[in-house]
Parts: C-alpha cells; structure tokens; sequence
C-alpha cells in the first residue's frame, strides 16, 4: 500500500497506490467517482499564498482491527 494507506485499506474503496490530494471536509457526489479540480477563477481575498503542511499522516486501522 501507500504511505497514506491506513492498516487493511479504506472502507469500501481499498489501497491508494498513485497520487493523491488530501481534502478537509466532505466532497458532494457519489462514492468512489470522479472529482475534477480546477484553478479558481479569481484570488480569494486574503488568502494565504503558501501552502499547508502536512506534519502527520495516521494509518492505523479504522476498522477496529
């Protein structure tokens, strides 16, 4: 698995071997589907111009196991 994949994989969607993006918060549309990401139109007022970083990535198990 990757180095994002918690213990036994995620529930109902498995290993994740390729690139990924980390999302805080929920994504509308069905499990599993596509999501296309694009460039804002226009810059959000304020916003910061560096990105987060992530510090940690927990992979223990979420299953109970």
């Amino acid at each position: 698995g990757g180095e994002v994949t918690p213990d036994g994989g995620f529930l109902r969607f498995g290993e994740i071997n390729n690139d990924y993006v980390i999302i805080k918060g929920s994504v509308p549309g069905p499990t599993n589907r596509l999501v296309f990401f694009r460039s804002p139109m226009r810059e959000k007022e304020g916003a910061p111009s560096n990105p987060p970083t992530v510090t940690y990535i927990d992979t223990d198990s979420q299953q109970g196991g």
